[in-house]
């Protein structure tokens, strides 16, 4: 072997892969990993097989560029897609997996023998597959070890339910006995009747997925806003409980408010449901965040393959925002027993750390019979048809040939509840999912309940086109009329949460954290204009136990700000929003006044909204409870930013009436298709986007792709 390096220290290893990666490394983060996996490879390698210069080069840049994908959200590269192998290290790619072959941290997972062995892996708790290597390769991608752990479990987990409900239920009907099924069949009807009479060319959709849910231990059930996956998931619970009435239920969301908000919808679905399902009080309605609900703690979590999860049925709602090792962490605290469910848009962006889970679990992007979406076993078709009681063949349309054992489990909601015929939000959002521009471009021709203005000018530019101007003053407008209402709220000495409830009408979003149209030049230019129009008195602040001038200058009565760090002692999540006012002193959390009567001395106080309900509640006391606003002093506050804008990442799991998308006039690979179509379903009334067509367009015909293995095991 020639040209065997002799490398004697890390210094001089670290300095020989800059010199030869120079222009490949991003970070340098990049470059220290590479460093140390090269030197454990080294060290671990006999000296028989001491590497040459290009077996080492390779390693190296296979490290690095596995390092550059995970930062993109990728959990594995593609070695298939490693397109420069040859011109950056001088391997060809049909000598790849000799080089593999030979590397002593580099694991190699077969699955030669097809179906069998994909089987056996299915069958194999990830614990039981002790992998002491820091790299592994499955099915011609690369992983860091920790990462195809991650992907293991989910497999594992999600595998396990699939087989043991295909085993029990494909005679289920027939062996259970009948007044059983009859019971759960009326059950669901009387629960979906008024939907099941509705005259409609498509199946009572809302319907089936809650009643593939109760054949299934796990269930993904996902579509566009309105199209009713909390009303559905509440009627479920109705139907499970019905069967199980001490069934023990857990709902959980990735942030704060997204748990918040599936609260607020199951309520409103159960102060409904109550007037004709007495067991609807039984419905919980308190909610986790998932930090919570597995017991975070900073060496780890409490619940894990060790000690599960006290629950039968986990419900996590917005999905799409879990990355991979959370739903890992997730499916490893289930018991083996324990049914999971899944809510969420599968078309929204994806989690903002690694994976594409609910992509990969719905399988995006799959056309069966002319939709976006997996069809049904014929067997499932036949239990699902006669549990909502449909005629025989009802559901053939939807049946798909040598459909996976995965497709059952997924539900499609496709009707809009929300979007009507003649909303422009719904159209604009179908035509960006679908990759149309020019129907984009229609949509905003046609409705009224969207407005597409040119992309804003950086501030103090001069020689602005008469475009410019308008989409400045528009802009303005939409600023001044958004955030006014609760400014004049607090003047006027509203309650905090009649502020809070009504700074959440508006929202304005950006793509991007810096620029002229990013979050920080965005929070600075809204501040400015309603200082100017007397809206906000900036000067004028008082102090709240502040430190310093500089501390007390940042506060100000209105300002909001958003939560970027969890606080699991205040009980404050990322995402959480909250706005400064002056209150009366607050005593152990509840405002009081002076114990002769008199009121209490006013301070400067951030107010966030709180959920405290318990879940022992009966509807209506539910639906009555009455909202508490907490009131903590800006010092005592984890890491936040100003809110008056926030990305569209923050955005996730909120609804707004109104929606102002700011983009930046150059495109970046930030902005996609699934950014702007989650922009777009942010708002309920009303949507407006400030863009030129070129980013504008570019955004819409670019999709977010992340590479992972995780489909293929479960679809192919």
């Amino acid at each position: 072997m020639t040209n065997v390096l002799n490398i004697e220290s890390p210094k001089n290893l670290k300095s020989w892969l800059k010199s030869t990666f120079e222009k490949s490394l991003g970070q340098a983060i990049d470059l220290e990993l590479a460093t140390g996996l090269c030197l454990n490879e080294i060290a671990l390698t006999v000296k028989e097989k001491a590497h040459d210069e290009a077996s080492l080069k390779l390693y190296a840049y296979l490290v690095i560029k596995l390092s550059q994908a995970l930062s993109r959200g990728e959990v594995c590269i593609e070695l298939s897609h490693v397109y420069d192998l040859s011109q950056k290290t001088g391997v060809l790619n049909k000598n790849l997996d000799a080089y593999l072959q030979r590397y002593a941290t580099l694991h190699t997972i077969s699955l030669a023998d097809g179906a069998e062995s994909l089987k056996q892996l299915s069958e194999t708790n990830p614990y039981d597959l002790v992998v002491n290597y820091p790299l592994v390769v499955m099915q011609g991608r690369l992983y860091f070890s920790r990462y195809w752990f991650y992907q293991q479990q989910v497999f594992y987990s999600i595998s396990t339910r699939l087989h043991s409900v295909s085993d029990q239920t494909q005679v289920q009907i027939q062996t259970e006995t009948e007044a059983k099924t009859k019971e759960l069949s009326n059950t669901l009807q009387t629960l979906f009747v008024q939907d099941a009479k509705k005259e409609t060319a498509q199946p009572d959709w809302q319907m089936i997925a809650a009643a593939n849910a109760c054949l299934n231990r796990f269930s993904v059930i996902t579509g566009g806003p309105g199209t009713g996956k909390t009303t559905t998931v509440t009627r479920l619970l109705a139907a499970l409980i019905s069967q199980q009435p001490n069934l023990r239920i857990a709902l959980a969301a990735p942030t704060g408010k997204a748990a918040a908000r599936l609260v607020e919808s199951i309520l409103a679905a159960k102060a409904k449901l109550a007037q004709t399902f007495p067991l609807a009080a039984k419905i919980p309605v308190t909610s986790f965040t998932l930090h919570r609900l597995l017991g975070w703690r900073p060496d780890g979590f409490s619940y894990n393959h060790k000690k599960t999860l006290p629950y039968d049925l986990v419900i996590v709602d917005e999905a799409s925002m879990v990355d991979l090792p959370m739903m890992a962490q997730l499916m490893e605290a289930l018991a083996a027993n324990t049914r999971l469910i899944l809510l969420g848009d599968k078309d929204q962006l994806a989690s903002v750390e690694a994976g594409s889970v609910l992509g990969d679990l719905c399988d995006s992007g799959v056309m069966v019979n002319g939709y976006h979406a997996h069809g049904l076993q014929a067997d499932r078709s036949k239990q699902l048809e006669a549990l909502c009681g449909m005629e025989q063949g009802y559901l053939n349309d939807y049946i798909e040939t040598g459909a996976p054992l995965m497709a059952n489990s997924l539900t499609q909601l496709r009707v809009s509840h929300r979007f009507t015929h003649d909303s422009g939000i719904g159209k604009l959002a179908a035509a960006v999912n679908a990759g149309q521009f020019s129907q984009v471009q229609q949509s905003f021709t046609q409705y009224d309940d969207i407005h597409c203005y040119t992309n804003l000018a950086a501030p103090f530019s001069k020689d602005l086109t008469t475009q410019a101007r308008e989409a400045e003053a528009a802009w303005q407008h939409q600023v001044i009329n958004g955030y006014s209402q609760y400014l004049q709220a607090i003047e006027q000495g509203e309650s905090p949460y009649q502020v809070l409830q009504l700074f959440n009408k508006f929202q304005l979003l950006c793509a991007l954290r810096q620029g002229s149209s990013g979050l920080q030049a965005l929070n600075d230019r809204v501040q400015s204009l309603l200082q100017n129009r007397g809206l906000l008195n900036i000067d004028n602040h008082q102090g709240a136990g502040f430190n310093n001038s500089s501390e007390q200058s940042r506060w100000y009565v209105g300002r909001p700000v958003m939560i970027s760090r969890n606080d699991y002692e205040l009980n404050l999540f990322n995402g959480d929003i909250g706005i400064a006012m002056m209150v009366e002193s607050k005593v152990g959390g509840i405002a009081e006044g002076m114990a002769d009567g008199r009121k209490g001395k006013k301070e400067l106080r951030v107010c966030f909204a709180t959920e405290d309900i318990s879940a022992n509640s009966s509807a209506d006391s539910s639906a009555h409870a009455q909202p508490k606003v907490r009131q903590l002093l800006p010092t005592r506050l984890p890491s936040h930013e100003t809110a008056f804008a926030m990305t569209v990442h923050k955005s996730q799991g909120s609804e707004f009436a109104d929606v102002a998308l700011v983009l930046p006039d150059n495109h970046s690979p930030v902005i996609s298709r699934e950014l702007i179509y989650t922009a777009i379903t942010r708002g309920k009334k009303r949507f407006s986007l400030y863009s030129n067509d070129e980013v504008l367009a570019a955004g819409v015909n670019s999709q977010i792709e992340r590479a992972s293995g995780l489909r293929d095991l479960l679809f192919k």
